[in-house]
Parts: structure tokens; C-alpha cells; sequence
């Protein structure tokens, strides 16, 4: 009877999200639980490092992370996005096209590492950080491309599971080193996590060196072909990281790397967001592309807008128990972050509505038009940074990154529906689920400064995210 009803209960579930939505969450689930044990275990380590180090060391490592993402995109010129989507061109010639992109990226990486070895220094002087930590910054990401390169073709053949599995092995292991040698260390103990990640991308790369040189190809159509998708997007991949770093960048200058600590602190809490979003980025990726091939419009529409409402729903309990996050994974030199997480985990729930629409102009191959709107939003922000950051401090820089998350969706948008002419999304359900949203954290600022009793306040919103969930849910949502 149990097993009976169990199965009743699955195929109600099947029958409300359909197949392609059990497609999709399956991959979401492989993508999420590796994503989410990383992060699970990076947040209960937290309370490691911030005991460890002080706000001034966390900040160096928000710079260097910075530094590590900004080389990374310009060392592999962000040809794992054309790994992808060279995949659904119906060739039978992929692994060879993989192998010509690989030894390519490996010799403008070593040209890179070398440009950057002779301007180290005026770039240590901008980011106010030692030479040391420009060079650690480009050889992490240089070693580490054949690991991610190896990935890309995982998620491009949708094999989530082993790209999970990958994925946590090597960053498990980072992270145990790190917190053994920080412990160990005396003097300047960031750097113990910068060793460590050294290491590990130093073993990945010799490990996936075996698997891209087993055989050597190369034919210089397929570099075309993935310079012409990627390189026009590396302005856009860039002005992202803008958005996500510059205004720790900017604290860095202002403030110094103890306030750049406090926003690292509240921006990794906010991470988790992006877990969400990433993991349904990379499961819905190759699904959409797949597709916009079947001309499956209502498929397309049904998939994205679940997976705005699921966003939705995690915004709000993020939003609602920020407070508790932060004072369960920071001590009391950490405590100025606690006004600075909601509006970054508000900026970041909007991060898979515009990268929605950006799919379906990356799908069109206007690559150009991607990369000027979000060079226009990178361009707004650095606007914004500058100005408001030196006279209201680190606040200000949750709320510019909010503004500019909020205006990258608006211009997507206008790109995909005006510009492009696409048809494909329908705006209103996807905008609907963040009311919402607002209407959370409306309710929580009203909360915070009216409800005394903790426990009240915990039951409350226990309750609110309760309704929330029933209502999605009979509107055949969940």
C-alpha cells in the first residue's frame, strides 16, 4: 500500500512538471547537490576562517579571487562557452574540434602569464595587493583550464553526474589542504589558500594533459569557429565580473582589505543564490538549445518560467533568514556584513532571469549585442561604484550591484524581445514571481524593526514561506 502511494505521489509530480521538467531537475540535482555540498561545506568552514583570519586577510583573498576570475576569462578566452555549442551542430568531429581549442588556450595562456609577469607590477599597484598575488592569480587559472575545459564537455554531453563527481573531488580536496595549512601557518595565513589551490590546479592539469594529448589535432577552422562565438562574448564575461567584483575592488582602494573583508563576507553569503542559479544555468543550457533546434516553443516557456518561480522561492528564504546565515558562519569582526547580504542575495536572484534572456540572443550567434549590454551595465556600475562607495562606504556596494543586476535583465530583455525580434519567452510570468520577492523583503524590513521576539519573527516567516510554497504549488508551478 506504501509503495503503492509512493508511486502515486511520483507520477502527480511527473504529471505537474512534465518530462522535460524531470529532465531538467535531474540535472539540476546532480549540478546542485555537488554545487550545494561545496558551498554546504565552504559555509561551515567559514566559521574556520573567520577565526583564523582577520577582515584584512579575508579581503586580500576577495582580491585575489577577483584577480583569478578576470585571468581566467582572458587566458581562456572564454572558448568553453563554444565547447558547448559546437556540440549541438550535429558534427561528428567534436573531439577533435576540443583538442584543437585546448592546445590553442594553452599557448595563449602561457602568453598571457608572461605579459602579466612583466606589467605585474603596475597591476599589483592598482588592485593594492602584492606582486606575489598578481603571479599566484594567473597560474591558478592557466593550470586549471584543462579541469574546466574537460567539464565543459561534460555538461555539453549533459554527463552531470561525472561532472559533479569531478567537480567535488578536486575542490574537497583544496579546500581539507587549505584549512590544514592555514592552521598551520603563522604569518600571513591567506596565502595558505593560495598554495593549495596552486596545488590542486597543478595535479588537474597534468592529469587532463594525458586526456587532450593522447592525441594531438588541430585545424585552425575550429578556432575560427569558437573565436567567432566565445571572443565577442569576453567583454561581456568581463563586464559580469565587473559587476561582481569591482566594488570589493573599489573598497580595496577606499577602505581597505578589513572593509573588503566585511563585503567578501556578505557577497560569499550571497553566493549561495548564484549556486542556484549556476546549477540551473548549466542544466538548462543544453536543454534550451535543444529546444530552439525542435522549434519547441511552449516547452521553452514552461521550463523557464519553473525555473524563475523555484529562484523565486529560494530568494525569499534567503532573504528572510540572511540575519541568521550570517551570525551562524562569521564572529563579531564580521558583524557589519549583516545590512549588506539582502539587497546582494536581490541582485542575484535576478541573475538567472537575465541570463534567460541572454540565451536566446547567444542562440542567434549576436554574440555582439550580449557583449554591449553588459558592457553598458559593467560601465554603469563602475559609475555607480565610484561615486557612492567613498561616500557611503560598503552598503553603498551591495546596492549598486542590486541596481545594476536589476538593469543587465532590463537590457537582455530589450535585446532578445526588440532588437532580435524573438517571441520565445513571455514576459509576464516571468516577471510575476518576484512580487513575491519584493513583497518579502518588505515584510522583513517591517519585521526587523517591529518584531522584538526572535522566535516570533522565525515562526512568521516559517508561516510566509509556507503560503508561498502552497500557492506556486497550485498554481502547478512546483
Amino acid at each position: 500500500m506504501n509503495s503503492l502511494h509512493l508511486k502515486s505521489i511520483q507520477n502527480k509530480i511527473v504529471d505537474a512538471i512534465g518530462a522535460d521538467g524531470m529532465e531538467f531537475l535531474l540535472h539540476t540535482k546532480n549540478y546542485f547537490t555537488a554545487t550545494l555540498l561545496l558551498k554546504g561545506i565552504y559555509f561551515l568552514t567559514i566559521p574556520i576562517f573567520t577565526s583564523l583570519l582577520t577582515p584584512a586577510d579575508y579581503g586580500i583573498l576577495g582580491i585575489y579571487t577577483s584577480l583569478v576570475s578576470i585571468f581566467t576569462v582572458l587566458i581562456g578566452l572564454n572558448f568553453d562557452s563554444a565547447t558547448i555549442r559546437y556540440f549541438y551542430e550535429d558534427q561528428d568531429d567534436y573531439e577533435d574540434f576540443i583538442r584543437s581549442v585546448y592546445w590553442f588556450v594553452t599557448v595563449i595562456g602561457v602568453f598571457c602569464i608572461v605579459l602579466i609577469y612583466i606589467f605585474r607590477n603596475a597591476i599589483a599597484i592598482y588592485f593594492n595587493v602584492e606582486e606575489d598575488i598578481v603571479l599566484y592569480a594567473v597560474l591558478v587559472p592557466f593550470f586549471n583550464h584543462s579541469f574546466m575545459m574537460y567539464l565543459s564537455t561534460m555538461q555539453a554531453k549533459r554527463q552531470s553526474k561525472r561532472y559533479s563527481q569531478l567537480v567535488l573531488l578536486q575542490r574537497l580536496s583544496s579546500l581539507a589542504l587549505t584549512i590544514l595549512v592555514i592552521y598551520l601557518m603563522t604569518n600571513d595565513r591567506y596565502l595558505g589558500r593560495i598554495y593549495m589551490e596552486l596545488l590542486t590546479a597543478g595535479i588537474s592539469f597534468l592529469l587532463f594533459l594525458r586526456y587532450f594529448g593522447k592525441k594531438y589535432t588541430f585545424h585552425w577552422r575550429y578556432i575560427k569557429y569558437a573565436a567567432n562565438i566565445a571572443i565577442p562574448l569576453i567583454p561581456h564575461v568581463l563586464s559580469s565580473f565587473i559587476m561582481s567584483y569591482f566594488a570589493r575592488i573599489i573598497i580595496n582602494k577606499v577602505d581597505g582589505s578589513a572593509s573588503a573583508g566585511i563585503f567578501s563576507l556578505a557577497d560569499d553569503v550571497g553566493a549561495i543564490m548564484m549556486v542556484v542559479s549556476m546549477s540551473f544555468n548549466k542544466s538548462w543550457t543544453p536543454i534550451f538549445y535543444q529546444k530552439m533546434n525542435d522549434n519547441d516553443v511552449i516547452g521553452i516557456r514552461k521550463q523557464s518560467a519553473r525555473i524563475i518561480k523555484y529562484t523565486a522561492l529560494i530568494a525569499v528564504f534567503l532573504i528572510f533568514f540572511s540575519r541568521e546565515i550570517v551570525l551562524l558562519v562569521a564572529n563579531d569582526r564580521y558583524l557589519a556584513a549583516l545590512a549588506i547580504v539582502p539587497p546582494i542575495i536581490l541582485g542575484k536572484a535576478f541573475g538567472p532571469l537575465y541570463t534567460i534572456y541572454s540565451h536566446v540572443t547567444d542562440y542567434y550567434k549576436k554574440m555582439i549585442a550580449i557583449s554591449i549590454t553588459t558592457i553598458a551595465v559593467g560601465i554603469f556600475n563602475i559609475f555607480l561604484n565610484s561615486i557612492f562607495i567613498p561616500e557611503y562606504g560598503v552598503i553603498a556596494g551591495a546596492y549598486t550591484s542590486m541596481t545594476c543586476s536589476i538593469l543587465l535583465f532590463v537590457f537582455h530583455y530589450v535585446t532578445a524581445r526588440y532588437i532580435i525580434g524573438s517571441k520565445v519567452l513571455l514576459l509576464r510570468p516571468m516577471l510575476t514571481p518576484y512580487i513575491w520577492v519584493v513583497l518579502a523583503i518588505v515584510f522583513y524590513l517591517w519585521g526587523v524593526e517591529n518584531i522584538e521576539s526572535l522566535l516570533l519573527f522565525i515562526l512568521i516567516k516559517v508561516t510566509f514561506l509556507v503560503l508561498i510554497f502552497i500557492a506556486f504549488f497550485k498554481a502547478r508551478i512546483v
